[in-house]
């Protein structure tokens, strides 16, 4: 029973004061008439309802109220008597109650003043507790009982929004959450609410505020979204300083990394030291390293979401930094207020200057280096997104990127120089069908491409490569009732690549122009997945994706011996439009988790993956020059089962939240490389390439200090990875590059005062497995190396510590100021980079072996503006 009120953005049809009034009396009753007739002499209500219905309801109770609702009076005086209460005015109508009615809130949450969508606020039912949360466009649906309800609305760092509401029909209420700018949860990892990580079905998913990343110490004072993953447990830098990442056993190309659902092939500037991201562009990150939702494929080991802002609707703002190696401009604001707006911005980094400059200041303070100068490290991001809201249920997203690299440094060498970037757009279209269907149409198209130059008089070549992807895909959120959401959808991804092609740069050159076929394919995908809660305990997630793949177009496809790939047996030609190869599989995807309290919880899922891109280099810092290869008749699709099971437990209301997490992941057709393969303009590429299995299993710890002054948190990962491939190291298991036994990382945030805020990163793990020559010997005059069984050596122990101090400017009305001073490698630690050997200097007949390292202790600061 209820009463049934109406509100959000319609007109209620109650009179406010009707919800705000309150009573206070006793009720010492026999009958329910007679309790009717001292309800309405207590509070000038009517009632209307015929005679039959309350005859001989006899009623022996007594009540009291103290600053009652109406509504919350005559809930607890017809309690049991399945009679129905509607208010009407100051008229109460009673009826005999048949069957309790539902009805949906739907709409979207958003920052009151900018439009900002905000992605996983929650939404919860005061009495009843049921809630749901915002999805990633900020589009909700909740479905309660009929009657009086009070809606809470939070999100972290906004304040609570608390809404009184009479429920009797179907109600599209968009809410607006206001930014709490006194609150500090800013510099706190948190995945949605305070406790989602107790009651979300998800595991093995963290998301990452912009706020905090720009907390972070970062290298050369550059914020960086992807080294501030490598934070978090179960997820490892690819080498020091570098963006890439390694997450739970996978190589950096198994992460799917999508800007506003667009992939991005090549993530990093700088070969590898810094990611493409503008943080002023970026309104959220959130990153599934296992449990992955059905909707996502195409990559094995995890999936980086990171959403672009949609810009302001409300008033033009904007932000710009000057620092040691770059500086960034941003703007953003309505292009019609309240109907659509815009963001533009850009990055620009000056970094072969500034290192020049910084040589030149060292030399003439009297110190000697090799430094050459004349060098041209430059890189620039530019990011634009317009968002257009045609009407309540239909909006429209337009977001571009595009960003370059020009890399010439002497020390690494002189006659050659690289050039590469990426370029993405998407076109995205939000429909609301109803107040429990959503929809999201996405149009997509990705390019990286990259030229290597080399400039000497004979050669004098440029070598180049492409790939683009053009993908159209539809999603739908089903929100049959608060216990079931349903999401299903589509797609199909159109894969062009140009694996490699060479041309003369003069007409000197002894170069000879050379083109490599290009490789066609589709790649469709069909998904569906549903959310249940059983009860409040026991809640499942699962899911089943089917994914293709079509290798299409004309080319020569080699038939190899099988023992013998190198020999081959036969070829079969291809025409423009036929299809080559054909593959299909089924990936199931299931989370579950018990709610043992509202402190603890246990959770397990299980992960089916594949890849069909797979990316051939024969280095682990991931060059722009690796090459993307599709899978065909020789190379197959790369599987993965992964089962994990976690246990989350937060203490003192949610201070303290810690988790643990172990996982086995099982990999099969894990590709390598022949020893000496020739990965150059090869089209037998095939040749070079040996698959087998490979496996990984670990465990994962993390504490996070969410109150307080002091906050941050400590993550610890365990972890082994080995692959076993016939061909390679005498059939018999190594481990993989990115095995790394052991993994510490520790972030702290500390308030020093309200302008002054200290923050510390710390870093330690074991070293790196690499090949390395373990002796030489003399062959026909020349000295040959002998070296070890693949990966049986271990690079030294990585550790650092990074630490920087934001300094706020006096508070202004139309802008705000701070400085940022950091220190990257506080105490100068040599951390080894790579391994390399030649022949001494001073004996001819052996060689040595040098550890090389990229950076000492690196200080930087920074001049932040926003207005």
């Amino acid at each position: 029973m209820g009463i049934f009120l109406s509100f959000g953005i319609q007109q209620p049809t109650v009179a406010q004061g009707e919800i705000s009034d309150v009573y206070s009396f006793s009720l010492n009753i026999s009958s329910l008439k007679n309790a009717l007739a001292e309800i309405s002499k207590q509070t000038n209500y009517t009632f209307s309802y015929k005679e039959s219905l309350i005859k001989d309801k006899q009623l022996k109770a007594s009540f009291s109220f103290e600053k009652a609702s109406i509504t919350e009076i005559l809930r607890q005086v017809l309690r049991g008597t399945k009679i129905n209460h509607f208010v009407k005015g100051k008229i109460i109508i009673l009826s005999l109650r048949t069957k309790l009615s539902y009805y949906t809130i739907s709409g979207i949450i958003s920052e009151k003043g900018s439009g900002e969508s905000l992605i996983g606020a929650s939404l919860v039912s005061a009495h009843g507790r049921k809630g749901t949360v915002s999805n990633s466009y900020g589009f909700y649906s909740l479905t309660l009982p009929e009657g009086e309800c009070t809606l809470i609305a939070s999100f972290i760092g906004f304040e609570k929004n608390e809404e009184q509401l009479i429920l009797d029909k179907n109600i599209r209420l968009d809410i607006n959450l206001m930014a709490d700018t006194s609150s500090l949860s800013e510099v706190v990892v948190r995945a949605r609410k305070k406790n989602a990580n107790i009651d979300d079905v998800g595991m093995s998913t963290q998301e990452m505020s912009i706020e905090t990343i720009k907390m972070m110490p970062a290298l050369l004072g550059e914020t960086d979204v992807m080294k501030s993953l490598q934070m978090l447990p179960g997820v490892q830098s690819s080498g020091d300083a570098s963006a890439n990442l390694n997450v739970r056993g996978g190589s950096y190309d198994q992460n799917l990394i999508l800007l506003d659902d667009a992939p991005i092939y090549n993530p990093t500037h700088a070969l590898g030291f810094f990611s493409v991201f503008n943080p002023d562009a970026i309104k959220n990150v959130e990153i599934y390293k296992g449990g992955m939702p059905a909707q996502y494929g195409d990559r094995l080991s995890s999936v980086v979401d990171i959403r672009m802002k949609d810009g302001s609707m409300d008033k033009i703002k904007g932000a710009a930094s000057i620092g040691t190696i770059a500086s960034r401009l941003s703007l953003e604001g309505p292009i019609k207020k309240d109907k659509a707006s815009f963001i533009l911005s850009g990055r620009y980094s000056y970094a072969g200057v500034t290192a020049d400059n910084f040589v030149k200041l060292i030399e003439e303070v009297g110190f000697s280096t090799d430094y050459r100068d004349g060098n041209d490290v430059s890189f620039y991001d530019l990011n634009l997104k317009v968002n257009y809201k045609i009407n309540d249920n239909n909006r429209l997203f337009f977001s571009a990127y595009t960003g370059r690299d020009q890399f010439y440094f002497k020390l690494v060498d002189e006659k050659s120089s690289m050039d590469w970037g990426n370029m993405t757009s998407t076109l995205r279209w939000n429909h609301i069908f109803n107040e429990r269907l959503f929809s999201n149409t996405t149009l997509v198209f990705s390019k990286f491409d990259y030229s290597y130059y080399v400039k000497d008089d004979i050669r004098n070549f440029e070598w180049s490569s492409e790939l683009k992807e053009f993908d159209v895909k539809t999603d739908f959120d089903y929100f049959l009732n608060p216990k079931n959401h349903i999401k299903f959808g589509f797609s199909a991804n159109y894969h062009q690549i140009q694996p490699g092609k060479i041309a003369p740069r003069s007409t000197n050159s002894i170069t000879k122009a050379y083109t490599m076929d290009e490789n066609l394919s589709v790649e469709p995908a069909v998904y569906v997945s549903h959310k249940i809660d059983f009860n409040d305990k026991f809640t499942m997630q699962y899911g089943l994706r089917y994914s293709g793949f079509v290798n299409i177009g004309e080319g020569i496809v080699y038939d190899y011996a099988n023992a013998d790939r190198e020999k081959i047996t036969g070829s079969t030609s291809y025409a423009k439009g036929d299809v080559q190869s054909f593959f299909q599989r089924l990936e199931p995807r299931m989370n579950m988790r018990y709610k043992i309290n509202e402190a603890q919880s246990i959770k397990a899922s299980y992960t089916r993956t594949s890849q069909n891109l797979h990316l051939l280099s024969s280095s682990s810092l991931g060059l722009p020059t690796d090459v993307w290869y599709p899978v065909n008749k020789h190379i197959k699709p790369q599987i993965a089962d992964q089962f994990a099971l976690g246990y989350f437990n937060n203490f003192s209301d949610n201070k303290w939240v810690t988790s643990v997490e172990s996982y086995y992941k099982d990999m099969k057709n894990q590709i390598d490389f022949k020893d000496n393969a020739n990965l150059f303009l090869n089209s037998k590429v095939e040749q070079e390439i040996l698959s087998g299995k490979g496996w990984s299993y670990g465990a994962e710890f993390m504490v996070k200090k969410e109150k307080g002054l002091l906050k941050g948190w400590l993550a610890y990962t365990w972890s082994k990875t080995e692959k076993k491939i016939e061909g390679i190291n005498q059939g018999k298991a190594f481990p993989t590059r990115y095995d790394k036994r052991h993994d510490l990382s520790a972030f702290l945030n500390y308030k020093l005062s309200k302008r002054m805020t200290l923050s510390s990163n710390f870093v330690y793990s074991t070293g790196g497995a690499i090949t390395a020559a373990k002796g030489s010997f003399e062959y026909q005059g020349t000295l040959v190396n002998h070296y070890s069984e693949r990966n049986a050596y271990r690079l030294p122990n990585y550790h650092r510590l990074d630490l920087s101090l934001v300094l706020k400017g006096k508070q202004k009305k139309k802008y705000k100021t701070q400085w940022v001073f950091a220190v990257y490698n506080v105490y100068n630690r040599h951390n080894a980079y790579s391994i390399y050997t030649k022949q001494d200097d001073y004996d001819l007949k052996t060689n040595q072996s040098y550890l090389i390292y990229m950076f000492g202790a690196v200080p930087s600061v920074s001049y932040n503006i926003k207005f």
